[in-house]
């Protein structure tokens, strides 16, 4: 560092600049340009064309009727579970609204 930088700070100066430089390029990486985004839309319902899609997927059973006269007041169980079977789609209903524990009890 010179006198001249000494007296008049520009040493300071630059080396701010010099940093300050360097976190805007820093910044200015962070902002590229992204490619386009691509949308994706699902034209069928596990393996089924939209023609065969309808309320017949889950059919009115023991099963459904033992869930419409569940209180809540404990956890939703079923013997008619076996019922709920006719389509991938019912079974998976099903499955969804059973509350099976995530933890099994313990053992004797």
């Amino acid at each position: 560092m010179t006198t001249e930088e000494e007296e008049t700070g520009t040493h300071d100066a630059r080396a701010f600049l010099k940093d300050d430089v360097a976190a805007r390029d820093e910044v200015r990486r962070l902002y590229r340009t992204q490619d386009a985004t691509r949308e994706w839309a699902e034209q069928h319902y596990y393996r089924l064309r939209l023609a065969e899609q309808g309320p017949e997927l889950v059919t009115i059973n023991a099963f459904w009727r033992d869930l419409a006269r569940h209180d809540g007041s404990r956890p939703f169980l079923s013997a008619q579970l076996a019922r709920a079977s006719r389509s991938f789609a019912e079974a998976l209903c099903a499955l969804a609204v059973l509350e099976l524990p995530f933890e099994s009890p313990a053992t004797r």
